[in-house]
């Protein structure tokens, strides 16, 4: 951008002159542009230093001064200071009831002609062997599960690239930074490899020097996402950029001086914004005055035992050998007194109980009302061996605020899906288009795994009771892999069954003739 450019912009600007985004960006006036947008980096620096224990409020703690009984400073003794990674547990925790396992994904797109299809069946079996409309039906079916073959062959193809691009790794990192900094960014980035269409997935955050601007519109639809971040370039000279993306257009913005950057415009193939934009409250939210109250009694607990936990010598002015008394290094000393005199060790009788009630009460505060159950060894091994739903009963607390995570996170795994399945239909796979044909679906999955035996012996009990079909009941079944295999192998015993039964009965009625 030259200088003319630079002093239009800014006579534009004073004189009230209304330009567009896309049109500041094009003009070269990439920093007005940024201005537009929502800065999450200043929160998430904010949030940081809650997080870190190295820049919390005790760590500013001063030392205490000594001195004489004329007031002037004998020394200075450092206080202790005692940070508590609250932050980093709660967020944890937080993070294994969302995406402690993989996300399921299931095709839940309908099967293609599916009326058509039972109705070629139920005609089929009416007819005799040899009717040419066998002949048309066998036809038709076998387009119909064609059709069916390309959808599995496609949701194959969806999942086996969310496994190449680590899905399931990023969007923990995705989660994780979101709890921590209030915001976090999942970056689909398409490219070549030896000529061959690929996609990677790059989690952005201010703790990896990563700066995000989002703008949305009143219904909360993303329309421009710039990613802020810096680069050494040959000369050993720190290099700004922005890459900014609209469903349209993608404009990668290099700084060459002062107010002034080289601008790269491509079309955007894909025609979707490709970022995923998680936005929550800290996990450790409201409990931050907590937090320090904490940290401030248990520095102080620290100080007061380092002052008064040794015993000390207490001896009455009627000792003889005051010379004697004992050194560090001595084991022991005799000592005369006069009549009336004393020699006794002076030891703390208090355990300061009114500060630990006050310090247990505040964790218990911290801890339920960020919703994050207290997992100790000591409480783990008192649950021995609880069943599945016992277990769910005590991390109540995780899994309500779990519940809550999920009313958005549902939005964002819906987003990941279509746009993932645009990537492949636009970018990875366009020979085989049809992917955004797909319909798929996701399941958040037990943190713990499920209580996979209780489920079977209700599958069982319904099965019996004739309220489940076969093919349902070995869906829930945990030992099986897959349905239709095991269909199959079932209808095979059971002509088996039915064979040797038979013969059984032929043999039967011939040796009653004989």
């Amino acid at each position: 951008m030259s200088i003319i450019t630079v002093v239009k912009n800014e006579i534009k600007a004073a004189v009230g002159y209304q330009q567009t985004f896309e049109e500041l960006i094009t003009n070269g006036d990439v920093s007005r542009a940024i201005s537009m947008m929502e800065d999450r980096s200043v929160r998430a620096a904010e949030c940081i230093r809650e997080y870190e224990c190295n820049s919390h409020k005790i760590m500013k703690r001063s030392p205490k001064t000594i001195r004489d009984k004329l007031g002037n400073v004998i020394r200075t003794k450092e206080l202790n200071k005692i940070a508590i990674p609250y932050p980093l547990y709660i967020n944890e925790i937080a993070l294994v009831f969302m995406y402690g396992r993989p996300v399921k994904w299931i095709d839940g797109t309908p099967a293609p002609y599916r009326d058509e299809r039972a109705a070629l069946d139920e005609e089929r079996k009416t007819l005799e062997e040899g009717n040419p409309r066998l002949t048309e039906i066998d036809a038709r079916i076998e387009e119909i599960q064609m059709e069916q073959d390309k959808i599995t062959e496609r949701f194959k193809k969806y999942t086996d690239l969310m496994t190449e691009a680590r899905f399931d790794a990023h969007i923990r990192e995705a989660k994780r930074v979101a709890g921590i900094e209030e915001c976090s960014a999942m970056l689909f980035h398409c490219y070549r490899e030896d000529d061959t269409p690929k996609m990677r997935i790059k989690v952005l955050s201010k703790m990896e020097n990563d700066d995000i601007y989002t703008m949305f519109d009143q219904y909360d639809r993303l329309t421009a996402f710039a990613w802020g971040y810096n680069t050494v370039d040959t000369a050993n000279k720190i290099v700004h950029h922005y890459d900014i993306y609209t469903a349209d257009r993608m404009w990668f913005c290099k700084q060459r001086g002062l107010g002034q950057w080289t601008v790269e415009a491509k079309d955007n193939p894909i025609g979707k914004i490709p970022v995923i934009v998680m936005l929550q409250p800290r996990e450790w939210e409201q409990t931050t005055s907590l937090i320090d109250r904490v940290e401030k009694a248990m520095s102080s607990v620290a100080d007061s035992n380092d002052r008064f936990s040794d015993p000390k010598l207490v001896a009455t002015s009627e000792v003889l050998n005051k010379e004697h008394l004992p050194k560090d290094e001595e084991d022991g000393e005799m000592f005369i007194v006069k009549a009336g005199g004393d020699v006794h060790y002076l030891e703390r009788t208090d355990s300061n109980e009114a500060r630990s009630t006050e310090i247990d009460k505040l964790d218990d505060q911290i801890l339920s009302k960020s919703f994050t159950p207290n997992l100790t060894l000591e409480s783990l091994k008192g649950l021995g061996q609880a069943s599945g739903r016992m277990l769910e009963q005590y991390l109540i607390l995780a899994n309500i605020k779990a519940d809550k995570h999920k009313e958005r996170h549902d939005e964002y795994l819906s987003r990941t899906s279509s746009l993932v399945l645009t990537i492949l239909d636009r970018v990875i796979d366009i020979p085989h288009m049809g992917y955004s044909d797909l319909t798929v679906l996701h399941e958040f999955s037990e943190p713990f795994g499920e209580d996979v035996t209780q489920i079977l012996n209700d599958a069982i009990k319904q099965y019996n009771s004739g309220g489940m079909s076969t093919e349902t009941m070995l869906e829930h079944s945990y030992l099986i892999k897959d349905k239709n295999i095991e269909l199959e192998r079932l209808e095979r015993e059971k002509q088996e069954r039915l064979m040797e039964y038979q013969q059984k009965q032929m043999i039967d009625a011939f040796g009653i003739a004989e």
